[in-house]
């Protein structure tokens, strides 16, 4: 494994880790029902369903995952690249909090919404919010981390990443429904399968 690869998803396993413990920590301190997306059971709540999307902790792990992978792409050091750095930082923050109210309109095609039909839609939401949401993120990358003299295909880059990115959204929910006794051990374990293969999609591009 290249020291590349290797630094890419240990910078991407941290911000997991981190993302999991915002959840925790927000979950911890709110009542069940208003619970953002740490417990997709109560999704089916209608009165909470879009509310819960816009709570801080939606959005933060975003920047969080935007600033570390600004780190493995190695933008700090480059002449130039800083602002660039915090541009996708920015991006990648609104990109997050984007991707939750669309999988909360995915899933109103489950209403009415009950438990089973909820757990029915589950599994295709994510796939089509990590579709959004990688390639959201590999515009981004391309438009503001690749190198200036790179002249591979865009649109080959963004298929290639939105695609890993919609495998590694399905695995996120499927990983995410099947929680264990331990919240924090669960969704670190969501978080690092979708930003993992997501932010390798990533660093590839810009490389």
């Amino acid at each position: 494994m290249s020291s590349a690869i290797l630094k890419t998803s240990l910078l991407c396993l941290v911000s997991a880790i981190l993302c999991a413990l915002l959840n925790v920590a927000s979950c911890a301190s709110s009542s069940d029902a208003a619970c953002p997306i740490g417990a997709l059971q109560f999704l089916a709540w209608p009165d909470i369903r879009f509310a819960v999307w816009f709570n801080w902790v939606n959005w933060v792990p975003g920047l969080v995952f935007g600033a570390l992978f600004s780190l493995s792409a190695i933008a700090w050091q480059q002449p130039g690249q800083a602002s660039r750095g915090v541009g996708f930082i920015l991006l990648s923050g609104l990109i997050y909090l984007l991707a939750g109210p669309l999988f909360t309109l995915v899933l109103v095609g489950a209403s009415p919404l009950h438990s089973e039909r909820i757990l029915n839609w589950l599994l295709p939401d994510g796939l089509i919010t990590g579709l959004f949401g990688s390639f959201a993120l590999s515009a981004s990358a391309r438009l503001l981390l690749r190198p200036a003299d790179d002249s591979r295909s865009t649109a080959a880059w963004l298929g290639i990443t939105a695609l890993i990115g919609a495998v590694a959204g399905l695995a996120f929910v499927a990983t995410a429904r099947s929680a264990s006794d331990s919240l924090a051990a669960s969704w670190s374990l969501a978080f690092a399968v979708w930003q993992i293969p997501v932010g390798l999609a990533l660093k590839r591009q810009i490389a």
